[in-house]
């Protein structure tokens, strides 16, 4: 059994999420999730990382909302396990907080890992630069000729593949521009995307989301 370093998670919030965001991941069939996800890696490395990420719509994460949680679990035995149900709300919290207090005061002692901290082995973990999968991209720009061609330069340059790509009008004078990648490095992506923002036709900060298919 590992433990969960939780020096070595990754975390990234929804601030830098907007509206529109929601609005451009439908058009493509998704809906993006804050993610808790820990895989083991064929190397035995372990990758932990909580995000907000893009997930198909019509998959069993993707169709949850509201209050409720889930889980899916990937087993050896069993394959793929799902489970879900009312994460907030009075009686959900009142049922965990009773559960508590039955535990304390029959002074049951449960290890939250199943073992003692003390048996708990230490793990090689990945670092975010080291993911690997598709990307979604936002980009607020000018209304001005020549962007297209001048963003698919530098994702060529950073070898970056484009699998989809869709243009909105916001506003007047600005376009949004959504790129959905092929699978990608995390670090070409971050190399690709601070070059772009440097370009003098873009307006704000690039939003990037990874995807989870």
């Amino acid at each position: 059994t590992l433990p969960i370093c939780f020096e070595n998670i990754y975390i990234e919030g929804i601030r830098g999420l907007s509206q529109r965001d929601i609005k451009y991941a439908q058009t493509f069939n998704f809906n993006i999730r804050l993610l808790g996800i820990c895989s083991i890696k064929s190397d035995g490395r372990i990758e932990q990382r909580v995000h907000p990420c893009l997930i198909s719509a019509n998959s069993d994460i993707g169709r949850i909302s509201g209050v409720t949680g889930a889980i899916r679990l990937q087993t050896d035995a069993l394959g793929s396990l799902f489970l879900s149900g009312a994460g907030a709300g009075q009686m959900p919290t009142a049922s965990a907080v009773l559960s508590d207090i039955c535990d304390v005061a029959a002074n049951r002692k449960v290890c939250a890992f199943g073992v003692n901290a003390n048996n708990l082995k230490q793990g090689d973990f990945l670092t975010i630069n080291e993911h690997e999968g598709e990307y979604y991209i936002r980009l607020t720009v000018k209304d001005v000729d020549g962007v297209l061609a001048a963003v698919s330069q530098i994702f060529s340059r950073h070898s970056i593949g484009i699998e989809k790509i869709y243009q909105d009008t916001p506003e007047e004078g600005k376009a949004d521009i959504v790129f959905i990648t092929h699978d990608e490095n995390e670090k070409d992506i971050k190399e690709a995307v601070k070059e772009i923002a440097k370009q003098s036709f873009i307006v704000g900060k690039p939003v990037v989301i990874r995807s989870e298919v």
